[in-house]
């Protein structure tokens, strides 16, 4: 893959991202030279050892209520861009479903949060615990680091990683080698100018 078009994908890729969509591993390894998913791959991996196999009790009840409102939100956005006729009032009965189950999930959660605010160190987020509880809608659905030292991330000096935050970064990487990657192309020096030397041995004083 030419690196034009291979930056025009991560780019893409990277935009995804930040607007919330994850990136599938066939599609980040497709853009990923050999060393680079070799890399992604082994902090990964690291990252995987370092599991515990449930999160706090009060998290998996919100794991729970968010995956209800995830299929809430599949179901009506299959339906919403169904081709054909549209059947408005399903539409938005469908959406009322989606919006109930999300308000309910962060509104546990916050309640959680409120009487527990070490589980905060379980959430994909490094922001004070008064902006996260703010930040908390309908819009914003945490993510859990389903990692054991994640409960200790709060005191930790080094911040843990999520899969997805893997994923960006490593995108991010892939990015900035291709753009500041040296060119082979050679240098041109403009030259510079001789000046012409005058003969002035014919003049007299």
């Amino acid at each position: 893959m030419k690196a034009s078009k291979r930056l025009a994908r991560l780019e893409h890729l990277l935009k995804q991202m930040e607007q919330g969509i994850d990136v599938a591993k066939r599609d980040l390894k497709s853009v990923l030279t050999a060393d680079e998913w070799q890399e992604y791959e082994e902090r990964r991996a690291a990252e995987m050892e370092n599991r515990d196999l449930e999160p706090p009790k009060e998290l998996q009840q919100y794991l729970d209520l968010k995956k209800q409102a995830t299929l809430a939100q599949a179901r009506w956005t299959r339906q919403r861009n169904r081709p054909g006729p549209k059947n408005h009032t399903k539409i938005k009965q469908m959406y009322e479903i989606y919006d109930h189950l999300a308000e309910r999930a962060l509104e546990y959660l916050k309640e959680q949060l409120s009487m527990n605010r070490g589980l905060l160190s379980w959430l994909c987020s490094e922001e004070p615990f008064s902006c996260v509880m703010d930040a908390i809608d309908a819009s914003v659905m945490p993510q859990v680091i389903t990692s054991r030292t994640a409960r200790n991330s709060m005191r930790s000096p080094e911040g843990q990683w999520s899969i997805r935050e893997l994923k960006q970064d490593a995108i991010d990487s892939a990015i900035f080698s291709i753009k500041f990657t040296p060119t082979d192309e050679p240098i041109t020096v403009p030259s510079i100018g001789v000046k012409k030397k005058f003969d002035f041995s014919g003049f007299k004083v």
